[in-house]
């Protein structure tokens, strides 16, 4: 606290005639981005899950056979492949403290308080915990920890991944690589390459590469330099923002750029010269039940929405929920603690990308 009292009649006069005005609000000066988690929530991407042991996910993997075009007694093939397997997950769960001494709240208490010390160290672990929750959506490593997007988004090539994602070896199993291009050596992201900046056409073909039909990735998180590389080529081409409206589910994050219609969106948890496209779950744009996917239509075909993406789950039961207050032992302290649960859920890592740069700076860089 400041010294205001100066023994000093003249100087002291004013401090003491005027009352401190102090604010009764805690301004938060240390909270991490939530961009992608952000997203996530605004477009409906996170789901509360009655989970058990595991999640389980069945996926379609393979064409049953070549069906057999016939007229009259013409001989048709029996010939059947199963392509049912599955992708399981487990949710993660997490725990953070609040300390509350018992003197300490006793000495808040009364005409001269002016802020609630109890519900700032609320306010104070309840944002550290969203804090970490975001970091661990962008870049967690499973195990305790859930998948985040960083881990199961690989920056190598389809046949050189090596992460096992929902139980499933993607060393070993090629349909569960995720896309990925990089820039090449000697190349920046403003390199020209036939009138088009070299880094704006590899998230062309990066996003061209994670589509399937109608499903498409809905935004792509690049780094901040990256950022601003894009914004820069939207100046010298006067036409990437033409692609496409700004993204509702985004708009309270800075995007004024977009690719076939999909937002860019600069973020600092992304690593060096790495950027993703992500494919959400389509029931979940919007609200839907990603548990009820039976759209198919009347000619028998199989809708968009079951070709999957990725979503966030947690248990219902355990969604910031509070445990205590807890009394320790041979102490006049109560602990509070903040529960949560998380898993990501990968249904189709096909249409997931991850770009980067084989030079360093390359992505970030303009040349």
């Amino acid at each position: 606290m400041g010294n205001f009292f100066t023994n000093d009649p003249a100087l002291d006069e004013a401090f003491v005639a005027t009352a401190l005005h102090r604010m009764g609000n805690v301004v938060d000066l240390i909270s991490g981005e939530h961009v992608i988690l952000g997203s996530f929530a605004r477009a409906g991407g996170i789901v509360g899950l009655e989970a058990g042991h595991t999640i389980s996910q069945p996926l379609l993997i393979a064409e049953s056979g070549t069906p057999t075009w016939f007229t009259g007694m013409d001989p048709v093939s029996k010939d059947f492949t199963p392509g049912l397997t599955e992708a399981e997950y487990s949710m993660a769960w997490v725990s953070h403290p609040t300390r509350m001494e018992y003197t300490t709240r006793w000495e808040n208490t009364g005409p001269g308080r002016v802020m609630s010390v109890e519900e700032a160290r609320f306010r104070q672990t309840r944002k550290t915990l969203v804090n970490d929750l975001a970091a661990k959506k962008a870049s967690g490593t499973g195990g305790r920890q859930p998948v985040g997007v960083l881990t199961a988004i690989e920056a190598a090539p389809v046949g050189a991944q090596s992460e096992v994602i929902g139980g499933i070896d993607k060393a070993i199993h090629q349909w569960w690589n995720n896309q990925f291009r990089q820039l090449a050596g000697g190349v920046n992201f403003g390199t020209d390459v036939g009138g088009i900046p070299a880094g704006v056409l590899l998230y062309m073909q990066l996003f061209l590469d994670c589509s399937i039909g109608t499903s498409r990735p809905k935004w792509a998180f690049v780094t901040e330099a990256q950022g601003e590389n894009f914004l820069r080529a939207m100046i010298a081409s006067y036409g990437i923002r033409s692609t496409g409206m700004i993204d509702k589910d985004v708009e309270v994050t800075p995007h004024n750029v977009s690719i076939f219609g999909r937002p860019i969106i600069p973020t600092s948890e992304m690593p060096a010269d790495s950027g993703v496209w992500l494919t959400l779950n389509r029931e979940g744009e919007g609200g839907g039940n990603l548990q009820n996917r039976t759209a198919v239509s009347e000619l028998g075909e199989v809708s968009a929405r079951e070709l999957g993406g990725l979503y966030c789950a947690y248990h219902p039961q355990v969604n910031m929920t509070l445990d205590g207050p807890r009394v320790a032992g041979g102490q006049h302290v109560d602990w509070t603690f903040f529960l949560h649960s998380m898993a990501v859920i990968y249904e189709n890592l096909a249409q997931q990308g991850r770009a980067g740069a084989q030079n360093p700076g390359g992505l970030d860089n303009w040349l």
